[in-house]
């Protein structure tokens, strides 16, 4: 199979996982994302009328309490079995719902993470001229523990690729304009793709709060100390960006490499 055939395969295999990604935080946000106890009417046409009025009687006798961390979340009272079924179904759910589209949002950035590192991994292996000018060096060890040629050119291209990923998206850019004169920022959805990578390491690293570095790559200072909140639609859309970036990046290469668009 050529290069071009591959390197198709993996974007499909990509946009099919990005896809499923979608559908989840979809899923999601039908299940319990329109469950906000501050705005009932949000889920009306979910919800039946009687079971809307037992909902609202739960939380008219709603308390506030603190939990062993001292943070300040919702005490349902519930006297039966189907006023806890309601909880579960209704209103529990909603204090998670954050969590769910920030995992999600995380998932999706290693995603395309995972398809930058894949994708110019592959074209190494197969182009290995391309490797001649990489300025990291090999240690006597790395190359004396490789078996064959193939599988030194192997470890070169998938430690080159990582690189490429792990030095940070900023740095992305440039690696790939020097290796193959394309520019990643003039892709449409760029600078929302950058917020959304600086956003998920706050989210791993600081709770989701923003810190110097964040509102310093944003190009804003108004967010600092602040939590970022991130909802379901945020996900969505960051799966439709990323969607298109993984396009942009394919073509914009394949061309460069003269390869074919599709088969």
């Amino acid at each position: 199979m050529d290069l071009g055939h591959c390197l198709l395969k993996i974007r499909d295999g990509f946009h099919a996982t990005v896809i499923e990604a979608q559908e989840f935080i979809k899923a999601m946000e039908k299940l319990i994302g329109p469950c906000d106890p501050m705005a009932l009417s949000k889920f009306s046409s979910s919800i039946s009328s009687k079971d809307k009025e037992k909902v609202d009687d739960i939380l008219k006798r709603q308390k506030v309490k603190k939990n062993k961390k001292g943070i300040y979340v919702p005490g349902y009272i519930y006297e039966t079995e189907e006023d806890f079924s309601l909880i579960v179904r209704y209103l529990a759910p909603t204090e998670f719902r954050h969590i769910v589209a920030e995992t999600t949002m995380v998932y999706l950035i290693s995603i395309n993470e995972a398809f930058v590192s894949e994708f110019l991994k592959l074209i190494y292996r197969h182009r290995s001229n391309m490797l001649k000018s990489n300025k990291k060096q090999l240690s006597y060890e790395e190359v004396c523990c490789q078996d064959s040629l193939e599988d030194l050119i192997a470890y070169m291209a998938e430690k080159k690729a990582a690189a490429t990923v792990d030095d940070g998206i900023d740095k992305m850019d440039t690696y790939l304009n020097e290796q193959f004169n394309i520019e990643l920022n003039k892709y449409k959805g760029w600078q929302d793709l950058r917020e959304s990578v600086y956003r998920r390491n706050i989210i791993i690293h600081n709770r989701g709060i923003a810190n110097k570095t964040y509102c310093k790559k944003i190009d804003s200072s108004k967010e600092l100390g602040k939590k970022v909140e991130t909802d379901y639609k945020y996900a969505i859309d960051l799966a439709e960006n990323i969607s298109g970036f993984i396009d942009y990046m394919h073509n914009k290469i394949a061309k460069k490499l003269k390869l074919r668009l599709d088969y």
